[in-house]
């Protein structure tokens, strides 16, 4: 090592500062878009609870499950009530059905031609009885099947918050059973008209049987016949008066019967006077009166009544035949 110069390891007594370093020539940055800036880390949504979920499926499942129970119920009820229904209309058509058929044989019950004679005056008494008789057993019939089809009618209507959807189940029932109720009323006007119809008709027969006496008793030449048969011509007759304002008879049938009592009055007048020997003027006069009672009587147009009879009744039983056509087209 030269003398006079420090050695390597040892640092010089005085180091000259170094040289500054040129600045190095200002270049301008590239043009680079600059990064988009980061926020701070968005954290996890947290964990969504399925009991909400759970629970709404639960109600919904619950709805159904309510919605098929109310409906398997509402038809089981409808069912039931329409069942209940049915087996009391059918029991009031049956009673119907024997009605029905006495209704169509209505033109059958009439008055008697005057000409008729006994016997078949007394066979047309007995069918009228019959007619009678059935016609007051009818009345009790329908005022029951009435009150049956009212309480079938009124439990279609029953708990009806449970019967929505067989409504229209119970509504064409209760429609059969609207048009049977009506049906019944028809029936019921009918045979209270045929009660009446068919007692008056047992009180004219009696008066033309009574007369048929009369005629047979006279040509028999038994007065004592003859005056038993005026006295029930005269019994009968004025009881069919008192029943000749019953439903469907014209004004010309308690004409008629007026002019019969008239004839029985004149016949009763001209036996007494016969019987107590009044003398051949008088009974001559007397008898010539009674042939005109007698010509008077058989000018009634009985045929005409029968007629009218039968106009009176025809309305009434097609109303009741069409109330049945509609009950069961339904």
């Amino acid at each position: 090592m030269p003398a006079g110069q420090p050695a390597a390891w040892e640092a010089p007594a005085h180091t000259p500062p170094a040289a500054a370093a040129e600045p190095a020539p200002y270049v301008p940055p590239p043009d680079y878009t600059a990064p988009p800036g980061y926020g701070a880390p968005v954290a996890a949504p947290p964990r969504r609870s399925m009991g909400p979920i759970i629970v709404a499926v639960v109600i919904v499942v619950v709805l159904v499950l309510a919605g098929i129970g109310y409906a398997v119920a509402g038809f089981a009820f409808a069912t039931s009530r329409i069942d209940s229904s049915t087996k009391a209309l059918n029991t009031v058509i049956t009673n119907e059905n024997a009605i029905t058929a006495q209704f169509n044989s209505t033109k059958d019950v009439s008055a008697l031609d005057i000409k008729a004679t006994g016997a078949e005056l007394q066979t047309n008494k007995t069918a009228v009885a019959q007619v009678v008789t059935q016609s007051q057993t009818a009345q009790a019939t329908i005022t029951a099947d009435q009150a049956s089809l009212v309480s079938a009618q009124d439990s279609l209507s029953d708990s009806s918050w449970l019967t929505t959807f067989s409504r229209s189940r119970l509504d064409n029932m209760s429609g059969k059973i609207g048009h049977w109720r009506n049906a019944l009323v028809s029936a019921k006007t009918i045979t209270g008209d045929l009660t009446q119809l068919g007692t008056f008709l047992q009180s004219y027969d009696d008066s033309l049987i009574d007369r048929d006496k009369v005629d047979t008793a006279i040509t028999a030449s038994d007065f004592t016949g003859v005056a038993s048969a005026l006295g029930s011509l005269k019994t009968d007759v004025a009881k069919a008066i008192s029943l000749a304002d019953a439903p469907g008879l014209p004004p010309d049938m308690k004409a008629f019967l007026v002019d019969l009592q008239t004839e029985g009055a004149d016949t009763s007048k001209l036996l007494n006077d016969a019987l107590n020997g009044a003398d051949n003027n008088t009974l001559t006069a007397e008898a010539n009166q009674v042939d005109a009672d007698g010509v008077k009587v058989d000018a009634h147009d009985i045929v005409k009544i029968n007629i009218a009879i039968l106009a009176f009744y025809t309305p009434l039983i097609d109303a009741y035949n069409a109330e049945v056509a509609k009950a069961n087209a339904m």
